[in-house]
């Protein structure tokens, strides 16, 4: 299924308006029309085609990723897929730097973390006191909501995805407080790099 998608900036974000690029059969038509509500485009009579305002470069990354996924668009700005914009400022900046960050996951370190919650009272039975005094503070939380303050205290980007019961986090760096918690080779969270 083909689709155009046009976008430039508003004052509150950046307006993205898509319709099909050919006339679709009504199965395909209802299927376009399921996704537009997924993603709560509202349809415009005017220009026969349906819009929404995006107001978070992560919220405009998730539905650029959806629509590499299934749909066929066209358009290429600095090796990654964002549709035949020109520059639209910092907001799109940022966007394309998650999309870039995307695009470059091989040569990123993912860290995956299994979802449960810290015990520091057991973590100490098995590990002593090689624990960080810092992760004391985190007892009873579950492990990738530290994980996202850590990396959120950091300004590092990431990119996370859920996959069952675990999720994954795509990161450039990892900081130190990380370091220190993979480095106990705790096993529900384990880091990949890829060369």
């Amino acid at each position: 299924m083909k689709i155009q998608v046009y976008s430039y900036a508003e004052e509150n974000g950046i307006k993205v308006v898509v319709k099909p690029a050919t006339k679709l059969l009504p199965e395909m038509f209802k299927e376009y029309l399921r996704d537009m509500k997924k993603f709560s485009f509202m349809y415009n009579r005017n220009i026969e085609a349906n819009e929404i305002t995006m107001k978070e470069p992560k919220q405009l990354v998730a539905l650029l990723n959806y629509f590499d996924k299934n749909y066929r668009v066209t358009g290429e700005l600095e090796g990654t897929k964002v549709y035949s914009w020109e520059d639209l400022g910092l907001f799109l900046s940022e966007a394309i730097d998650i999309l870039k960050m995307k695009s470059l996951e091989r040569k990123s370190q993912k860290i995956i973390v299994y979802c449960s919650r810290i015990n520091i009272q057991f973590m100490d039975k098995i590990y002593g006191d090689k624990v960080p005094e810092w992760m004391k503070r985190y007892d009873k939380m579950d492990r990738d909501k530290v994980v996202e303050e850590l990396l959120n205290d950091s300004n590092v980007k990431f990119i996370k995805e859920s996959a069952g019961d675990k999720k994954i986090y795509y990161v450039d760096q990892i900081p130190e407080k990380l370091e220190e918690w993979l480095s106990l080779k705790d096993k529900f969270i384990e880091k990949y790099s890829t060369l």
